[in-house]
């Protein structure tokens, strides 16, 4: 996102200095409507140290999660994780657990799982300072298209790059992704840089991942092709 620059010319009047400030307000204002803000260091609450587990067997289960504040600002959680912005919201990416702060407000947490799993929704008090608090949360599946003989996939996408995309994918409970590269220079993605012809090195048995080619053309659209042993030149 190209920012729009701060700096005001000497010979904008005072009025035009007072309308530029209030546009400029304006602006960065929507963006963290759109963007999501993250929530300012709040008063001390409890610690939570949660588990996302299969409702049916107790096993961890990857999610994404979203944590906001009353005010609908996001919380961040410890570590390092993957992230995406979603729906107005910033989701974070986890692996089974997580810890965090919660602020002495409460805070909700949702978690979702691809299309098979039914939402949850979850409010956290906030409680006595330091008090850690262990919680799991449990994940129920309505549906089981792989026990049905189908499996999930996604079959159009140009992110993440294929070395981080398994815990993503297991998170969203897909079992097949491909990604696409773009033959534009000024178009530049990580995955137009990991066509090989094959299986990519970095699938399970799984998580399959497969890099195939989009070719844009303004006349007749964006065709995707899957499959190739090596990139379509051109």
């Amino acid at each position: 996102m190209r920012c729009m620059p701060t700096v005001i010319p000497e010979v904008m009047s005072a009025c035009l200095r007072r309308r530029y400030v209030i546009w400029l307000s304006l602006v960065l204002a929507g963006m963290g409507l759109t963007l999501g803000c993250r929530a300012p260091a709040a008063s001390a609450g409890a610690r939570l140290e949660a588990r996302v587990v299969d409702d049916a067997t107790g096993a961890p289960l990857a999610a994404r999660i979203a944590v906001t504040n009353p005010d609908g600002k996001f919380i961040e959680i410890d570590g390092k994780h993957a992230h995406v912005q979603y729906l107005s919201k910033r989701w974070c990416y986890v692996d089974g657990s997580f810890t965090l702060a919660i602020p002495a407000s409460g805070a909700t947490i949702e978690i979702r799982r691809g299309l098979e799993t039914l939402p949850l929704s979850a409010t956290i008090p906030g409680g006595a300072s330091g008090k850690a608090t262990q919680k799991s949360f449990r994940l129920r599946r309505w549906i089981d298209m792989c026990r049905q003989g189908y499996f999930n996939g996604d079959m159009h996408a140009h992110l993440p790059a294929p070395a981080e995309a398994v815990g993503q994918m297991r998170a969203e409970d897909l079992n097949a992704l491909t990604l696409y590269t773009v033959a534009d220079p000024e178009y530049h993605l990580p995955t137009n840089d990991s066509f090989t012809g094959r299986l990519d090195v970095h699938s399970t048995p799984d998580c399959q991942i497969r890099v195939g080619q989009e070719i844009q053309e303004w006349q007749m659209g964006h065709i995707g092709l899957v499959g190739l042993p090596h990139l379509v030149p051109g």
